[in-house]
């Protein structure tokens, strides 16, 4: 039905542990990639959008369209990955990780990036100004590219213990680091090259740690994300935004409040009720966006960056 054609998928791996604490491993991944349904045919939509506009550095609101390119060609992806793993104690608790991954595509279909001063020029029929050079209209629909290079080393330490005998508590500890080496698209021959760790806005290093406890009907976790500063090209003779994401933490908590509450045992109120906690953001952190003068650019301030901020959610789930 989606007249897409034979796709065709074929890998490989090898594996090998020199020792019995040591695994070592590579494999080899292609595979074609076809655009998806809404890709190809989902109706047209304009909206006003509030954007940045970087060739005149204000917020501009031009009408943006999204839906379905029909224009839109098959492509490829393949990757390729090297791992180690080390598991220095008999029993499992500890895990180490390394991995090495490279992944390029060619040619098929990717969502219209950031309307920077790059992509304006790759995509001048994509983007209408008036005579004064105001921001009005930007098809937003998805595009062709040539080739996107996406490197990365990743690693990690995962750790695991219990405490205690019966309905003993379960501590679980992970630490997980992305550090990105490459990370670039070349979306038309005969433009520049779209290094998204350069002037992009992406940043090199992010760094995910989480920690878990619990036994049967209780539990709590805290969730902790960090990435490093980045930055944005504005293009010729402008000054680069400067990026600088917040540390993200989140907190979680449950109870069965009739396994641990022997008085509510008895109440049909209280059986098989369930009360969970939970805040997102814990620090109200937000992403600081300045120029090279410290000040903030217009549609980078506190509150258009995240509404939101700190958010806390009680939930009470009981099941009949």
């Amino acid at each position: 039905m989606s007249g897409t054609g034979l796709q065709r998928s074929f890998g490989g791996g090898l594996n090998w542990a020199p020792i019995g604490v040591i695994r070592l491993g590579a494999a080899l991944e292609h595979a074609d990639v076809v655009p998806s349904f809404d890709q190809l045919e989902a109706p047209l939509v304009t909206t006003v959008a509030r954007v940045f506009d970087y060739t005149r550095r204000q917020v501009a609101e031009p009408i943006w369209t999204t839906g379905g390119n029909p224009g839109l060609q098959r492509g490829s992806r393949q990757t390729f990955t090297l791992s180690a793993l080390l598991q220095p104690l008999s029993n499992q608790d500890l895990m180490l990780n390394l991995n090495y991954r490279r992944t390029v595509a060619r040619a098929g279909g990717q969502g219209f990036p950031e309307l920077s001063p790059a992509v304006e020029a790759a995509f001048p029929d994509r983007v209408t100004r008036d005579v004064s050079g105001q921001l009005i209209a930007v098809d937003a629909r998805a595009i062709n590219i040539v080739r996107d290079i996406d490197t990365s080393l990743l690693s990690g330490v995962a750790l695991h213990f219990v405490s205690g005998g019966r309905d003993a508590l379960q501590f679980t500890l992970s630490l997980n680091h992305n550090w990105r080496l490459k990370s670039e698209t070349l979306i038309r021959p005969g433009v520049p090259v779209i290094d998204r760790l350069g002037g992009g806005g992406v940043s090199r290093h992010m760094l995910d740690v989480q920690l878990a406890a619990g036994k049967r009907g209780m539990g709590a976790s805290v969730n902790m994300r960090w990435s490093g500063q980045a930055s944005i090209d504005q293009g010729a003779g402008n000054d680069a935004l400067r990026i600088r994401p917040p540390v993200i933490l989140d907190a979680s908590a449950f109870i069965d409040l009739d396994r641990y509450l022997p008085e509510w045992k008895g109440r049909k109120l209280g059986k098989n009720l369930n009360i969970s906690l939970s805040i997102a953001n814990l620090l109200n952190g937000y992403s600081h966006v300045r120029l090279q003068d410290g000040h903030a650019p217009a549609g980078f301030s506190r509150d258009e960056i995240d509404p939101l901020g700190r958010t806390i959610r009680l939930a009470v789930r009981k099941r009949f």
